[in-house]
């Protein structure tokens, strides 16, 4: 019976190892990857005279965000591609590996996770669009962010940097003051749809260099009616009002809608350093938060 056995070592059964470090599998072992991508943008040279087109189309393989539910391995048919511009897909997809292709994508033809054709127009039979074949090649663009986080007060993990697990943040440098400060407010315009999520957090010293201990600006929830925090312990990084989250999925920054988010904190111990954290949260990697016009005050 295994449960009687000793196994701290090999007799009559393997040793288990549960507070060791134990190596194995070898040097000839090998992992497989996919490539996610959301972008893409087809290099393709190319001469099209007069009365010649050049028109591109792709035919990829779904895949699944960092923190998303997406199904993978879905072939997505071909849809249209703009030749040396970046293409915003719908959905995030995959270049799959060789090992993943033959075992997942049995039913395409070929097998392979992406293809791209280029489909050459002409109204003239004399004339023809050319494509130089060596230098064809496509970028492949993915958005590096996810959502781990649940509990943005208690996790500890966000009052460092290190251990944080949000991958997509914005740190500041140390930011030295003349004089003493005792609040900090952040102002910052900001894309956040129903996907996405936006928070803030401070650090503060009165000595130069200190490793960053970092902590989460109140949140309006955690405000009463004059403004003043009911419990620090629930401090969780929201703004400091409700800001309603959007319901545009756009691409281009100019058909996004940027809303005002502040964050503020009054009554601070005085210090004479400060560093910002914000953290950039989502479950799709195709639809994203962004920010700009990133205002940062301290006052006394």
């Amino acid at each position: 019976d295994s449960a009687n056995d000793d196994r701290s070592n090999d007799v009559g059964f393997p040793a288990l190892y549960l507070s060791n470090t134990k190596s194995t599998g070898g040097y000839n072992v090998q992992a497989s990857k996919n490539i996610p991508f959301e972008i893409i943008t087809p290099i393709v040279q190319n001469v099209t005279v007069k009365g010649t087109s050049l028109t591109a189309e792709l035919r990829s393989t779904t895949s699944s965000s960092l923190s998303g539910t997406e199904l993978p391995y879905l072939d997505t048919g071909f849809e249209a591609l703009t030749i040396n511009q970046a293409n915003y897909l719908d959905s995030p997809r995959m270049i799959a590996s060789k090992v993943n292709e033959d075992e997942k994508l049995t039913a395409i033809v070929g097998g392979k996770s992406m293809n791209m054709r280029l489909l050459m127009n002409t109204t003239d039979t004399r004339v023809s669009p050319v494509v130089d074949a060596q230098r064809v090649s496509t970028v492949l663009t993915s958005n590096r962010v996810n959502n781990i986080i649940t509990n943005f007060a208690t996790d500890s993990r966000v009052n460092t940097i290190d251990a944080d697990p949000t991958a997509c943040q914005y740190l500041s440098k140390e930011i030295i003051l003349e004089q003493s400060a005792t609040s900090i407010k952040i102002l910052v315009s900001a894309h956040v749809n129903v996907k996405n999520d936006l928070r803030a957090f401070y650090a503060i010293n009165n000595e130069q260099g200190k490793d960053p201990i970092f902590i989460p600006f109140p949140g309006y929830s955690n405000l009463n009616v004059r403004g003043d925090v009911i419990d620090a312990k629930n401090n969780n990084g929201e703004s400091d009002s409700l800001v309603p989250k959007s319901n545009i999925y756009a691409f281009e920054s100019e058909n996004l809608d940027y809303r005002e988010y502040v964050f503020s904190i009054d009554e601070l111990p005085a210090f004479r350093t400060y560093r910002i954290k914000l953290l950039m949260t989502s479950t799709s990697q195709v639809h994203v938060p962004r920010m700009k016009d990133l205002r940062v005050i301290a006052l006394a």
